[in-house]
């Protein structure tokens, strides 16, 4: 049998392993991350009192929870976005994948409770993310390595030019 570890050695142990994961995040946060040119990717956490006080300003018993998506390409300020919608989502702590109509946009999130007339009572607001087109580049440069040249390494430019239309 092995002998128990000490003290000193399961502290150790302890701050290796802490040393691979982030640590817990405090208050309440919301961000949102490009997946693809028509997904994105939202985390939260949001703090027990900011929760609760929100819920309460909704004046209902059980608002829903939700994330708002804006697209602000265009530059207007979320408020006065043209497209938006709304998931709902639980848990003081969670996230959500979020499917995007088109391709080539930015979009910032709100987390809070809807109230019964639509409002959102935000709880935190994200950060800004701009997903890419989804459409082919038109130009392809890149190096290529000749290995088999009898002077030794070669570096090759290849170029290819796609049009459509």
């Amino acid at each position: 049998l092995a002998p128990e570890p000490s003290a000193e050695e399961l502290r150790s142990v302890v701050e290796e392993i802490s040393a691979h994961y982030p640590p817990p995040r405090l208050g309440t946060e919301l961000v949102l991350l490009e997946v693809n040119p028509h997904r994105a990717h939202a985390y939260w956490t949001i703090d027990v009192e900011d929760y609760r006080s929100a819920q309460q300003r909704t004046g209902l018993e059980h608002p829903p929870l939700v994330l708002r998506l804006f697209d602000i390409t265009d530059g207007t300020p979320p408020e006065q976005a043209l497209t938006a919608f709304d998931v709902e989502v639980q848990g003081l702590q969670g996230h959500w994948y979020l499917d995007l109509w088109k391709d080539g946009r930015t979009h910032l999130a709100d987390i809070g409770f809807r109230d019964a007339a639509g409002r959102l009572v935000a709880l935190a607001r994200s950060n800004p993310v701009s997903t890419p087109s989804a459409a082919e580049s038109p130009d392809y440069h890149t190096l290529a390595v000749d290995t088999a040249h009898p002077a030794g390494l070669r570096i090759t430019a290849v170029s290819w030019a796609i049009r459509f239309g």
